[in-house]
């Protein structure tokens, strides 16, 4: 599932004015960064070490645990961590549309289809553009046998990333059930949730 972010950095303050009392705060994003730096190199466990770090010198950096959280999703044992991760960016920014996304593609592959559907859908309300979390959708009703609903989900996906090629594998599934009959796809539940998680560009 591929996740459209652009995320700004900069500082509130010239280098030369930032004093002791600021020094901390200054740190943690200059870590934030380095753990962004090892996140977008594929460098997934460095960059979880980093940002654990980084979060527990400042808990209320919603970027720092969204980027955990990435970090996290790119390894299979660490799913519900990754998703405690998210949960904490959304808690400290409820406006957070790729938080929910990225938390809604965690779920699916935790097989929480209905939470996942849930975090989709609130990426949506929030920002309407975002691929991924139309290609959860898309998921999500397919595997209910939605087939037309998941057609719809998977063609917005793709109109907004035509890179997104697991959106395509719905699509087609959609519309073979709904020209061919009811279909049997358990299959998709491995196949099109399995999506190669976001890769750092694509963030």
């Amino acid at each position: 599932l591929f996740i459209l972010i652009t995320l700004v950095f900069g500082s509130l303050y010239p280098a030369n004015s930032i004093t002791l009392a600021q020094a901390p705060a200054a740190q943690a994003n200059e870590d934030r960064e380095r753990g962004i730096q090892l996140y977008r190199a594929n460098s997934f466990g460095e960059a979880a070490k980093v940002l654990k770090a980084t979060v527990k010198k400042n808990a209320t950096d919603e970027l720092s645990w969204h980027y955990l959280g990435l970090a996290l999703a790119q390894q299979p044992k660490e799913l519900k961590n990754a998703s405690k991760a998210f949960e904490t960016a959304i808690k400290l920014r409820p406006d957070f549309a790729a938080a929910y996304a990225s938390l809604s593609y965690v779920l699916l592959l935790r097989n929480k289809s209905s939470e996942a559907l849930r975090e989709a859908q609130s990426a949506l309300a929030i920002e309407p553009g975002i691929a991924s979390a139309h290609h959860v959708v898309s998921v999500v009703r397919l595997n209910e046998g939605a087939h037309e609903e998941a057609l719809i989900a998977a063609k917005e996906a793709i109109r907004l990333n035509p890179n997104l090629a697991a959106a395509y594998l719905v699509k087609s599934e959609a519309l073979w059930g709904i020209y061919a009959g009811p279909a049997k796809t358990a299959f998709l539940t491995r196949t099109a949730s399995a999506a190669v998680p976001p890769t750092a560009e694509q963030l």
